[in-house]
């Protein structure tokens, strides 16, 4: 903790495999680092052996044992309840108060068990006793890791104000000690990232995401991290360069993921991909339907929330894109209840609003709206405009019919002036996507002008029209309209109308 993960990484390869396997210390060590990758087998392997043959008076080992067997549990969600937690926080609180890192450390691991298990406050409590533990130890780094588990904390329960003001201490920190770990900088960049995509500053995100993504990739650190950094890249190839692009991006992580047996991390890029195939061809295409069969992203028990999080997502945007939309609200619902008892706003802010969809779905606007409004009073707050994005065109209807609605939405109430800069927000991104409009978008757009009929379209550009239909459904996403008639109104107003003579 004193030096840094790569420092102790590059310790460990100076001993043989048949060497640390006869040391329990270094057997710990190993499985922290592994933990670390993602690598499970491995940390199974390494504390089942350390446990097997460590010493009885060697209380120090023991502890080592105790403190990353605590940390296994947490990151594999083996700690599935808070009396587990508290007995290490027992632990903790009687390790020898003379040694503060180690049991700094300790403080570290229970907050990141309270976070596995979605208890924040608790989360915040044990990152905050770590910081001063670390702080009287003079354990620079160790503060830094702890501030890590601080920020996300009050990331995941919506308040993040307080977790920009963490990670911004964070990274100036881990700026400064860049030379003892060089994983600081990275995992303190993605942390910030994931934040600033959230708030659509853009520019900034892409800019700290693409250094540390290179980094955590290459040194083997961080898998937790990676999975939250391999998101915000994804996201933001898909809003900066496109579906092509943000494809492309997915499939880089699923290789990784493939090739580092990280199965956890396969079904988050099963979930993202899925999400935006459908937002891409306006419901589930037949290749996704094969791909994933309605029951792919049923929870699991045993599921990180994070992960469970994601399937949800993924779940209700697929019964939304198929009008199901009773069954969407259901779902909604489900985790709406499961984000509200933990305390994630941000969360139930997104499950609100797409439970606002599937009402207005079902005909029920006045309970939509109430939904809606809902999810709007931790958007303002938080200024988490990109949040809405990710909604799809159908989420613009919604904002149009609230902020027609003065009774609900005052026109001096201070959420009305922050809607009305994610719809300007919205109308930006989709004016600049028009700029995606392909060649054949445009020779279709082009015959639409015309006049001339589906059939038509495909005979004079040689296609089935089948694919004219699929065509215009990008037209049609990509210009926020829902017909032929809206369509070329929308063009004329960007200046898109291609010459009709």
């Amino acid at each position: 903790m004193s030096h840094g993960i790569g420092f102790v990484s590059n310790l460990l390869q100076l001993f043989p495999s048949s060497t640390i396997d006869q040391y329990p210390l270094l057997l710990i060590v190993k499985a922290y680092l592994c933990i670390k990758r993602g690598e499970w087998s491995e940390v199974h392997r390494c504390l089942d052996l350390a446990r097997a043959t460590m010493v009885s008076d060697e209380s120090s080992t023991r502890n080592a044992y105790t403190i990353i067997n605590a940390l296994r549990q947490g990151y594999c969600d083996e700690s599935d309840n808070r009396a587990q937690i508290e007995k290490l926080d027992c632990f903790t609180r009687s390790l020898d108060a003379s040694d503060r890192v180690t049991r700094a450390t300790a403080y570290a691991v229970c907050a990141v068990c309270a976070i596995a298990l979605a208890e924040f406050s608790l989360g915040e409590r044990y990152s905050q006793d770590g910081i001063s533990d670390m702080r009287a130890g003079n354990c620079i780094v160790g503060i830094t890791y702890c501030l890590f588990h601080l920020g996300q904390s009050f990331y995941y329960r919506g308040d993040w104000k307080r977790a920009e003001s963490v990670f911004a201490e964070s990274l100036e920190m881990a700026e400064a000690n860049f030379g003892k770990d060089s994983m600081l900088k990275a995992v303190a960049g993605s942390l910030m990232a994931k934040l600033l995509y959230d708030r659509n500053r853009l520019t900034e995100a892409s800019a700290l995401i693409d250094a540390s993504l290179d980094v955590i990739e290459h040194q083997d650190g961080w898998f937790d991290i990676y999975a939250l950094a391999c998101e915000t890249s994804v996201r933001i190839a898909f809003a900066e360069q496109g579906h092509k692009a943000g494809i492309a991006k997915l499939q880089h992580v699923r290789t990784y993921a493939k090739l580092r047996d990280l199965r956890e991390l396969e079904y988050l890029v099963d979930a993202w991909q899925y999400e935006y195939e459908v937002a891409e061809h306006d419901g589930p295409s037949s290749t996704c339907a094969k791909t994933w069969p309605e029951g792919h992203f049923q929870d699991k028990q045993g599921s990180d929330w994070r992960l469970r999080h994601a399937w949800a997502i993924a779940r209700i945007r697929r019964a939304l894109a198929s009008a199901q939309y009773s069954r969407a609200l259901q779902w909604a619902e489900s985790e709406l209840a499961s984000c509200t008892a933990h305390g994630r706003r941000a969360h139930a802010a997104m499950f609100h609003a797409l439970s606002a969809l599937a009402l207005k779905g079902r005909g029920e606007l006045p309970q939509a709206m109430r939904r809606f409004i809902e999810a709007l009073g931790f958007a303002a707050e938080a200024q988490a405009t990109r949040m809405f994005f990710q909604l799809g065109p159908a989420i613009e209807s919604l904002i149009r019919d609230l902020l027609g609605d003065t009774k609900n939405l005052p026109l001096i109430d201070p959420r009305r002036e922050f809607l009305l800069r994610v719809q300007r927000e919205l109308r930006a991104d989709q004016d600049a996507e028009t700029g995606h409009l392909s060649h054949r978008e445009f020779e279709v757009l082009r015959e639409l002008y015309r006049g001339h009929s589906n059939k038509s379209i495909g005979r004079m550009l040689g296609l089935s029209e089948n694919t004219v239909k699929f065509h215009l459904k990008q037209i049609y996403r990509k210009l926020n309209v829902d017909s032929r008639t809206a369509a070329l109104s929308e063009a004329r107003r960007l200046s898109l109308q291609p010459d009709a003579d």
